[in-house]
């Protein structure tokens, strides 16, 4: 919508990389000292308040906001996905863990494809012409998939916190 260029969206999705590497190195550290279920859970409610905040945008917000609450989702990210990557491989035996990456790796796709395709139903179904010019229109329908994702994220922090074992993570399984 704001005419930027391949280029131009690369850098100013730098600060979720930044994030991601932050909360990976984060994470490991926590799964490390407390086990898995800490980073992941706190992992998740930090995904959650990142895209809590970005749904907090308006037509009229800045880059500021998008930087601010992409670079907090990152984090999250970060800090949940190596030790729950761990977790899933720590209950594998060795000589399994390549068959473990490739089954998890496989859902995870499969889970993108399907979470792409449901959130932009979402998308489609929040956009209404009606609201004030096509900006608005988009940024509302955006706010709706923001409000869900962080709503799915948030229930999954706590089905993490109750249901996830709490044992140390495998060090130098996801070779961080």
């Amino acid at each position: 919508m704001l005419g930027y260029d391949a280029f131009g969206v690369g850098v100013r999705l730098l600060p979720m990389m930044a994030g991601l590497v932050v909360g990976a190195k984060l994470g490991e550290s926590v799964a490390a000292r407390f086990g898995t279920k800490l980073p992941v859970t706190a992992g998740l409610l930090v995904v959650a308040a990142g895209l809590a905040i970005g749904a907090t945008t308006t037509v009229d917000s800045g880059y500021e906001l998008a930087a601010g609450w992409l670079g907090v989702f990152g984090a999250g990210a970060g800090m949940a996905l190596a030790p729950a990557m761990d977790a899933v491989l720590g209950e594998l035996p060795p000589e399994r863990s390549g068959a473990g990456t490739a089954v998890s790796l496989t859902l995870r796709q499969v889970g993108a494809a399907l979470g792409v395709a449901v959130l932009g139903s979402v998308l489609a179904s929040a956009y209404s012409p009606s609201v004030a010019g096509p900006a608005a229109a988009y940024v509302h329908a955006m706010t709706v998939v923001l409000v869900v994702c962080a709503v799915v994220c948030g229930t999954g922090a706590i089905l993490v916190g109750a249901l996830l074992p709490a044992a140390a993570a495998p060090r130098g399984r996801m070779g961080l």
